[in-house]
């Protein structure tokens, strides 16, 4: 089942698990947050654009970028306070 371009659900050892669409790197089981299973990149919050200027003068805030371990697809990015845990983007109903 295709979660987006860059993740899907497999049955891997008789369960449910979160995978790469591209290389097929299992992230671990369905029911976990996937993001905590990727590599993750933290810029500042300038490299978004232009369009979040306005925020330039709070250092408490960064930009962060996942990629799959195995072959560096990019499956998600959000905008958080630094002291902030990592969001969950989706929960699914299996």
């Amino acid at each position: 089942m295709r979660i987006n371009d860059s993740l899907e659900v497999v049955t891997h050892n008789d369960s449910q698990h979160i995978s790469c669409s591209r290389c097929h790197h299992i992230y671990g089981p369905a029911t976990d947050n996937v993001k905590d299973h990727a590599k993750m990149k933290t810029f500042p919050i300038t490299k978004a654009g232009p369009m979040l200027n306005p925020w330039v003068e709070q250092p408490d805030f960064e930009l962060r970028e996942f990629y799959c371990p195995s072959c560096a697809t990019m499956i998600s990015v959000e905008l958080n306070k630094k002291s902030e845990p990592i969001l969950r983007d989706f929960t699914l109903a299996l």
